[in-house]
């Protein structure tokens, strides 16, 4: 179970142990958290979007950041398809739902440093 406080923390809790709490992550945006999904199938990451317009993405093991997306509209939807091929997303000033491919569905990700800034994507 995730969830997120208007302090822009995260928490994660075990639902097989009592909601024992998993991780805590402090500050993990800068603005208003929209949506929480974790990566699919393998639940090892958590991705958080939020309105200061990006979806970072957190490795749940470590507690790093391993990824940081900016778009120009603000992320207010995401999900991963059950396969983890695709993540969808909804941005505000958008009835479209965009749907991206994964990158760790089609090959092995090597996380080498942590982003200090983030890849700006524009909607196609």
């Amino acid at each position: 179970v995730a969830f997120s406080s208007s302090d822009l923390s995260l928490t994660l809790l075990n639902a097989k142990t009592g909601l024992k709490k998993v991780r805590q992550f402090e500050k993990i945006s800068s603005n208003k958290i929209t949506d929480l999904c974790f990566s699919y199938p393998d639940c090892r990451w958590i991705l958080c979007s939020s309105l200061d317009k990006s979806i970072r993405v957190w490795d749940i093991l470590t507690g790093s950041l391993v990824d940081w997306i900016q778009f120009k509209n603000a992320p207010i939807s995401i999900d991963f398809a059950p396969s983890g091929e695709f993540l969808a997303t909804s941005h505000m000033g958008s009835k479209a739902v965009f749907l991206w491919s994964s990158r760790m569905f089609f090959e092995n990700i090597v996380i080498q440093k942590v982003p200090k800034e983030p890849v700006m994507i524009d909607l196609p």
